[in-house]
């Protein structure tokens, strides 16, 4: 199996939970319902000789709930990037330096020292957007507001 570890950290996803893989030819992967398609992780799977197992959540306190509950043996989970923090802090991650992997060095400059995981010790962005809305003005009458009020951060 090709370097197991790395490239299925590098590949499937983001995260390596508490507690290193579990057995060797499986990837136990916890993952948004509609993150991957099914052709990638068959994809991956052959191409490393893997056998990919793929659980989903629809949220990340399902998530959460989920791992607090006790169920374990997921190699790989995707969480949101304040879901990242609060895993950490509840000691459901594992330490990984995913900067000493070679291919880290492709990472965008601004998605390395993330307020969720300074430094990058326990994760590896997956995927990177925005949460977007629209309305539809011939249901709805729109109140004009400006977008400087939804962009105002969040205050502690």
């Amino acid at each position: 199996m090709k370097s197991f570890t790395q490239k299925a950290t590098m590949t499937a996803a983001t995260l390596l939970l508490s507690s290193s893989l579990y057995a060797a030819g499986e990837l136990k992967l916890y993952n948004w319902s509609d993150y991957m398609p099914q052709e990638l992780i068959d994809k991956f799977s052959s191409t490393y000789d893997v056998r990919v197992i793929q659980d989903s959540y629809d949220s990340n306190e399902t998530l959460l709930a989920r791992l607090k509950s006790g169920v374990t043996g997921y190699d790989v989970a995707v969480p949101g990037d304040y879901m990242v923090a609060i895993m950490i802090e509840e000691g459901l991650l594992d330490k990984v330096q995913p900067h000493t992997l070679e291919n880290f060095k492709h990472i965008k400059e601004e998605l390395v020292d993330v307020y969720f995981d300074p430094g990058r010790e326990y994760s590896i962005p997956y995927q990177f957007g925005t949460t977007s809305f629209m309305v539809d003005t011939d249901a709805i009458r729109v109140i004009s507001i400006p977008w400087r009020y939804c962009l105002i951060p969040l205050m502690s």
